[in-house]
């Protein structure tokens, strides 16, 4: 199958969060909607939800 699904930005934001809480790994991050994504984390609305869920730390399990 395709790998066409367009993720929202929550879902987007939370897979950042991750990235962030996750600093001692490198992630790859491939898209098909470079502009989209470029104007997404260029947005204050986006950083926004970045913020919030790193302080909610909804669905963000880290395992040591």
């Amino acid at each position: 199958g395709s790998m066409s699904t367009m993720l929202s930005s929550e879902v987007i934001a939370r897979i950042v969060a991750v990235m962030i809480i996750a600093h001692w790994h490198r992630f790859l991050v491939l898209t098909k909607r470079p502009d989209r994504m470029a104007a997404l984390l260029n947005s204050d609305d986006f950083r926004g939800l970045v913020i919030q869920e790193l302080a909610d730390g909804n669905g963000v399990f880290i395992e040591r």
